[in-house]
């Protein structure tokens, strides 16, 4: 009963902010973020736990508009990162993810760095070439503007066997379900800060690198919502 009064909440809010300018929808996604992960992150624990479990060295998280939210995964007993790179541009969020970053950093002396700074393609362009283990993305996927040349850009980022952790939204492949996510794209992306429900995500992933996934239904988050999780790594030459 609380999830339907909550969803019907981000219908209003995001039907209010859809097509008004950048600041109004940072302040629907200011909003609306934070209740959202914390359903997600309730329904998805187990997935989320497996996916982020060995992760080690230097990690590019890309979870633009999500708060860091995948933060507390990073301190798995078996993990062994060394620092965490991570960029948000909401001034709403931008709180949040800086007062994770130090608790990482304070406490389990991962250095982290939070930029705020241009648009998201910018901090990408300007990572130096082969300097991550692990890249994280998380929406990140769906957001971008040219998906093929973004994967090309972070398989430069990644160092020799590193990975791709991804957590995304993928479009079904057919039939009413893929239909339902065409028909409330504008919606979606509205409640989620820019995110896609309809984009082929895997289909393109595997195109460029060696792909192990699995996808899962996330009605918890938001109604026809298909996601997928894995691992992508260079394909071998």
């Amino acid at each position: 009963q609380h999830y339907l009064v909550y969803l019907a909440v981000c219908v209003v809010v995001a039907i209010l902010v859809t097509g008004t300018d950048s600041s109004g929808q940072q302040v629907a996604a200011g909003f609306l973020v934070p209740g959202m992960e914390d359903a997600a992150d309730k329904s998805q624990h187990l997935v989320r736990t497996a996916l982020f479990k060995g992760l080690r060295g230097e990690v590019l998280d890309l979870s633009p508009n999500s708060g860091f939210v995948l933060f507390r995964y990073y301190l798995a007993p078996k993990n062994k990162v060394t620092s965490v790179r991570t960029w948000e541009s909401n001034s709403f969020l931008t709180p949040l993810v800086s007062k994770r970053a130090a608790f990482l950093s304070q406490k389990y002396d991962i250095k982290t760095s939070v930029s705020s700074e241009g648009k998201l393609q910018d901090f990408v362009a300007a990572q130096s070439p082969a300097s991550f283990d692990t890249i994280v993305t998380y929406g990140y996927l769906n957001q971008t503007a040219d998906l093929p040349a973004s994967l090309e850009a972070l398989k430069a980022l990644l160092r020799p066997g590193g990975t791709i952790v991804f957590l995304e939204h993928d479009a079904y492949p057919s039939g009413i379900r893929r239909k339902l996510q065409n028909s409330i794209n504008c919606l979606f992306k509205a409640v989620s800060g820019g995110f896609r429900c309809n984009r082929e995500v895997l289909k393109e992933l595997e195109n460029h690198f060696e792909v192990r996934s699995y996808n899962f239904a996330a009605s918890a988050l938001f109604p026809s919502t298909n996601m997928i999780a894995g691992f992508a790594s260079v394909k071998k030459a």
